[in-house]
């Protein structure tokens, strides 16, 4: 399931996403690489949420660098280069809305098919309160990267803390 995301994801964003400005959203895109692999070694030992291989078993490495630097960068992409140019609010907020509850759809069909498994006290409905920080995150950082740095140490440090992950 994880390839055909990523091929999906690729094709997607190959044909929706802004290329011509992907400087634009270099940045965020870096920040997003960031995060993630923050995530990966402040809880390599214990690790919230944790990608199951399809093909190589036991190759969750291999897994997680897929999304670190293709999926994830991808959906940065497309949610940026996307999001409306328009002023009305609304459309934002549903655009906004629609993207937390397609991640949490894919959160549910990946935990439910075997794909993804919740660790250490992380639920898979903690994810509808971890995609709006992060698409918020996401936004907030394109357009105020330095507030989203001090609003991430926060983040982090609230994540850490909650969920007792020990920091060797």
């Amino acid at each position: 399931m994880h390839l055909l995301l990523t091929f999906s994801m690729v094709l997607f964003a190959y044909k929706k996403a802004d290329w011509k400005n992907i400087n634009k959203y270099g940045l965020t895109i870096f920040y997003m690489i960031t995060c993630n692999l923050l995530y990966n070694m402040l809880c390599r030992d214990y690790l919230l949420w944790k990608y199951k291989a399809d093909i190589l078993p036991h190759s969750h490495v291999i897994v997680e660098l897929l999304y670190t630097f293709i999926i994830l960068p991808l959906v940065t992409l497309l949610y940026l280069s996307n999001f409306p140019k328009s002023g009305r609010l609304l459309h934002k907020v549903q655009y906004f809305i629609l993207w937390v509850l397609g991640s949490l759809l894919m959160s549910v069909i990946f935990v439910k098919t075997g794909r993804l498994e919740m660790q250490h006290g992380y639920k898979v409905w903690m994810d509808g309160l971890f995609y709006p920080v992060m698409y918020g995150m996401l936004r907030l950082h394109y357009r105020r990267p330095l507030l989203a740095y001090i609003f991430s140490i926060g983040i982090i440090i609230f994540m850490l803390k909650y969920f007792n992950v020990p920091i060797k």
